[in-house]
């Protein structure tokens, strides 16, 4: 039952959730229905906590001038005295009918790291385990890694494929009915809707082929999605290439095998790379296929297989965004600002490989 809702609810006790060691911040609290009002008894004070004269028993009033109703409250009202106000943070408890107002200051031992250092606070939320019942523990690691190792996998298989097809498209097909038929069906692949993917994915890869909803389904599925992308891409990229290189390889005796390879695909590698890296930023973007294929809205380990259960990024941030606890708000934020940023990381990367073999094959 809510403790601050539901009288008659009787006790509930809810350790006090921190960040790292819960317990260390201010102490063990417990929730009680008393006199109509739900109201917070401290009890069992931490060791900085009775420095500063909390004693077990005491019952929260407010801190920081922000009055306390839950145990998540208090905690809340900690973190926002602390970064708004400074420390020592003034708590106001009652104790034997008398109001007593105490200064604290978290930081002196450890406690509350991230108000002093937001790079130790980032570094925690990316290399630390998810804890879905509370904000303060929330970590990122596994449905960052989940997002990486299924893009890894997605790589391995529309990457050489879909560069396969458009070279077979460019250069060896006849221009007959099937090839433009073939042309029209990857056209428009290309526009198919997410959660149609996500619906193929199930069927065939998670159902038919057993998968299940692995890493390795996540994979496949999302290479269905790219796969289209990365062939267009990387025609449009052949075509670029001048006919009077093929004309001139050919000429000197080279086969059309060697054409390609020697003449044809170096010079057109930068703009499919471009291409390919971005159809890899959309895929970690998205989040409807793999909802449709049943991947977790969030795990608590690390995958360790391509047989393992996962959650990605846009999952874990959809899983946040939906939480109705108010930290799970600043959680979820603070993860899109983390996808956005590997977004750009992999867009500049993408710039500067093509740049890097555009002056290779100029030299």
């Amino acid at each position: 039952c809510g403790v601050a809702r539901s009288p008659g609810c009787g006790q509930v006790t809810v350790p006090v959730v921190g960040v790292g060691r819960a317990e260390v911040a201010l102490g063990g609290l417990r929730a009680e229905w008393r006199n109509g009002e739900a109201r917070v008894i401290l009890a069992s004070p931490s060791a900085t906590a009775r420095e500063a004269g909390l004693q077990p028993g005491d019952v929260l009033l407010a801190i920081g001038g922000i009055p306390v109703s839950g145990t998540r409250q208090a905690w809340e009202a900690l973190v926002v005295a602390a970064r708004t106000q400074g420390v020592p943070v003034e708590i106001t408890v009652e104790r034997e009918g008398e109001r007593l107002t105490l200064f604290w200051d978290p930081t002196r031992t450890g406690e509350l790291t991230f108000v002093r250092d937001p790079l130790r606070a980032w570094w925690s939320f990316l290399t630390t385990l998810n804890e879905p019942r509370y904000p303060e523990r929330a970590g990122l690691l596994p449905a960052f890694l989940g997002s990486v190792y299924v893009v890894l996998v997605m790589a391995a298989v529309a990457l050489p494929l879909g560069i396969a097809g458009a070279v077979y498209l460019e250069e060896y097909a006849s221009q007959n009915a099937l090839t433009r038929a073939i042309e029209i069906l990857v056209a428009n692949l290309a526009g198919i809707p997410s959660a149609v993917v996500g619906i193929i994915g199930l069927e065939v890869f998670a159902r038919a082929l057993g998968a299940g909803r692995s890493i390795l389904a996540g994979g496949l599925t999302l290479a269905v999605l790219i796969l289209p992308i990365v062939i267009v891409a990387s025609r449009e990229a052949l075509r670029s290439v001048p006919k009077t290189i093929r004309e001139a390889a050919l000429a000197l005796g080279a086969t059309r095998w060697e054409t390609v390879r020697h003449h044809v695909l170096p010079y057109a590698f930068p703009a499919i790379l471009t291409g390919t890296i971005l159809s890899f930023s959309r895929a970690l973007g998205e989040a409807a296929p793999l909802l449709f294929l049943g991947a977790f809205l969030y795990v608590t380990y690390v995958p360790q297989g391509l047989r393992d259960s996962f959650t990605v990024v846009p999952l874990q941030i959809f899983a946040w965004a939906t939480r109705p606890q108010d930290g799970f708000a600043a959680v979820a934020a603070a993860a899109i600002v983390v996808l956005l940023s590997f977004l750009l990381l992999l867009n500049a990367g993408a710039i500067l490989l093509r740049n890097r073999y555009q002056r290779r094959w100029s030299e």
